[in-house]
């Protein structure tokens, strides 16, 4: 399931490069946020690093996000 997701991540990714910005608005839905890695959430990081996070950005998390300790 992560494979998938990183794959629509880079898809995505792919897409915004060869577009032009005019982009009235965009929807970022995230299935889960991941299990934390060394303190870091790897999913929320991967859409960090990838999608331009502006006024423009909204992000949905979607699914089981709260995990017991």
């Amino acid at each position: 399931m992560k494979i998938f997701f990183f794959f629509l991540l880079f898809f995505f990714h792919t897409f915004l490069l060869f577009s032009q910005d005019s982009v009235a608005y965009r929807i970022v839905l995230a299935g889960d946020a991941g299990e934390l890695t060394k303190g870091i959430h790897p999913v929320a990081a991967a859409i960090k690093k990838t999608i331009p996070l502006d006024a423009r950005t909204t992000i949905i998390y979607l699914g089981d996000n709260l995990y017991r300790n």
